[in-house]
């Protein structure tokens, strides 16, 4: 029995919080559980496919999600790398992507999984959709076919970084806009894609876990006043800007004035990423005069990541240097699949 034991797969459940680790008390209000153990007696079944480490690495509302979480679970994971074949990250569904995108682009040459779930009802809950996610999420974990940040939610099982939240009321919340899904679960669970980019198997993880925050991220409309935008760089609120644009990623070019501004921001070393609001289609600068002009004043295409993934490889760049065209280098290299 103990050498049928030590064959199973090694794995670290890291909790954080959020809906997926909340029981209700005697009055029927829903709070974290007291234990971690109160959370696995709920799972026995798990015991039949992995060994199972557990640790409360935190326990918030993800809408308290900080960039300090991220580095910690990152350096936690590096740290813990050796000694396990996967790790499994319970989550707060509202900032699950933005966690899942930073942790992918952290943990350079990752080639084991990094599975993340959570859920929309909590354990306790009649019909809850805890059991299936976190049980699956195991299943991935253990079967490692998956060797990278993935989320694992209802029947999908999506790359982290091109992961999102559609719906805060289905238990189908999560999907994979611009990319094909990993996985899918059903009475089996099919694997449909590897990775689309490089690892260097000979090396360790590559660790880059820190993110620099002071960024801003602006919805354009029409009627949009550039006052605010002009107060942003000339007094330098922000040392980034995510600039959600019309359609395919236009934006106003009749006056020039948000051009001048893009131009300015680039003088100063301030980069501005214009994204496509569109829940589908990329960003094409290019396709139109009023993108084609926004490239050429400066502005920064996000090709095909998601807003969550553009907002936090800006973050990731402006970490590691303040130079724009290193800043631009950086943000169009595809470091693990987050862009096309």
């Amino acid at each position: 029995m103990e050498n049928s034991k030590q064959r199973l797969p090694r794995i670290l459940l890291l909790l954080t919080g959020g809906t997926i680790t909340m029981v209700k008390d005697e009055a029927g209000i829903l709070k974290p559980a007291s234990s971690i153990q109160e959370i696995l007696d709920t799972f026995p079944q798990m015991k039949q496919i992995a060994q199972i480490d557990a640790h409360v690495f935190c326990n918030i509302d993800s809408s308290n999600m900080t960039t300090e979480i991220w580095e910690g679970l990152a350096k936690t994971i590096e740290k813990c790398y050796g000694d396990y074949d996967g790790f499994v990250i319970t989550h707060g569904t509202d900032t699950l992507s933005y966690t899942a995108s930073a942790l992918s682009l952290a943990l350079g040459n990752l080639d084991k999984p990094v599975i993340l779930t959570g859920s929309q009802k909590p354990i306790t809950e009649l019909g809850s959709d805890s059991p299936f996610n976190i049980f699956n999420s195991f299943q991935v974990a253990a079967q490692g076919k998956v060797r990278e940040v993935a989320v694992v939610f209802d029947t999908k099982i999506i790359r982290g970084n091109r992961s999102s939240k559609k719906n805060a009321k289905k238990i189908d919340a999560f999907w994979s806009p611009q990319f094909p899904l990993l996985g899918e679960i059903g009475v089996d669970i099919k694997y449909f894609t590897t990775s689309s980019y490089y690892k260097d198997k000979q090396k360790d993880i590559n660790l880059k876990a820190q993110f620099h925050s002071n960024i801003i991220s602006l919805n354009l409309f029409p009627g949009f006043s550039p006052v605010f935008l002009c107060k942003i760089i000339q007094e330098r609120w922000a040392d980034g800007i995510i600039m959600r644009g019309f359609g395919p990623g236009d934006i106003p070019t009749i006056n020039e004035e948000i051009l001048t501004l893009i131009a300015k921001a680039k003088e100063q070393g301030i980069p501005v990423v214009i994204i496509s609001p569109c829940a589908t289609g990329s960003t094409y600068l290019d396709l139109y005069e009023t993108g084609q002009k926004a490239i050429e004043a400066g502005a920064i295409s996000a090709k095909d990541m998601t807003l969550e993934t553009a907002t936090v490889k800006l973050m990731w760049a402006l970490a590691q240097t303040r130079e724009w065209n290193s800043i631009q280098k950086i943000l169009e290299h595809n470091f693990a699949g987050e862009i096309g």
